[in-house]
């Protein structure tokens, strides 16, 4: 009857609610690797921006200057990711990385993930176009020209405040918003313990000011990661976890299904049959 019981509570065990659940483990050397899925590391994010003239005219030009928010990787912490695997239920992971880098852009759970929208090797961004118009080969000397190139900009949110010095100046200026309230710090990541929640870097806005010319001031607003404090989602039973292209992410829940109680109650019922018949038959076999 014991032994019953027990399958009893079993059957109770499995009508609980099922979560995916993962474990997570800081990489630094071979031997943290050993039972681990894959391995990544979390973004950052830097600046990137060009300009480039376009007629306006016949004899004026517009400056369209292009600003993009690209994720890059955070070296300083390498993160392995392991699928847990219980007594009751096991999870299985799939991890599509950004090309030639060890970004995760989506982690997939119970399934294949081979629908995923194509990220380009620098990750895929929004481009924001800002426009000033000024006389070709005349007005004030500009902060950013097309003979310039792209130039990037290393971003750090946790300084609240950067200027950026371009080969005419002091002229860009990056403020960050706050941080989203259910942050936590990085270095409070559960390690070695299972969880079913997916951690990313935090993500905040970030007020692009560029002194375009003496006259013209530009601002746009973008999305970036800040690698030293985590967000949070859980995992779906089923489905995906999508990076966005500057921050943030995305959950798509498949379709689950649940073991039937029905069939939790029947494969009990068989298996405390067989129990009792078995001990009944040993019970005959004593008395001979």
């Amino acid at each position: 009857m014991r032994i019953v019981a027990a399958l009893g509570m079993l059957a109770l065990s499995a009508g609980c609610a099922t979560t995916s659940k993962v474990e997570y483990r800081v990489i630094t050397s071979p031997a943290d690797m050993k039972g681990m899925t894959d391995a990544f590391y979390m973004r950052r994010s830097v600046l990137e921006l060009s300009a480039s003239n376009v007629p306006a005219g016949k004899t004026d030009v517009e400056t369209t200057i292009a600003i993009q928010a690209l994720p890059r990787e955070a070296q300083s912490l390498r993160i392995g990711v392991a699928a847990h695997r219980g007594f009751l239920s096991t999870t299985k992971i799939n991890i599509t990385k950004v090309e030639n880098t060890d970004l995760v852009k989506s982690i997939g759970v119970e399934t294949t993930d081979e629908t995923v929208n194509r990220i380009n090797q620098i990750g895929g961004v929004a481009v924001k176009l800002i426009q000033s118009a000024a006389m070709l080969g005349l007005g004030n000397i500009s902060c950013l020209s097309p003979a310039d190139g792209k130039q990037i900009f290393e971003l750090n949110p946790t300084n609240g405040s950067e200027t950026f010095k371009t080969v005419r100046g002091n002229c860009i200026t990056v403020t960050y918003g706050p941080l989203p309230k259910e942050v936590i710090r990085v270095q409070d990541l559960p390690k070695n313990t299972a969880t079913s929640l997916y951690y990313y870097s935090a993500c905040r806005d970030a007020d692009v000011v560029i002194q375009q010319t003496d006259d013209v001031v530009r601002r746009e607003k973008i999305r970036v990661s800040d690698p030293a404090y985590l967000q949070y989602v859980e995992f779906p039973l089923k489905g995906k976890i999508e990076h966005h292209s500057q921050c943030g992410v995305s959950v798509t829940t498949e379709a689950y299904t649940a073991t039937n109680p029905a069939d939790i109650v029947g494969a009990l019922t068989a298996q405390g049959k067989a129990i009792k018949d078995a001990l009944e038959a040993a019970k005959k076999d004593e008395a001979k």
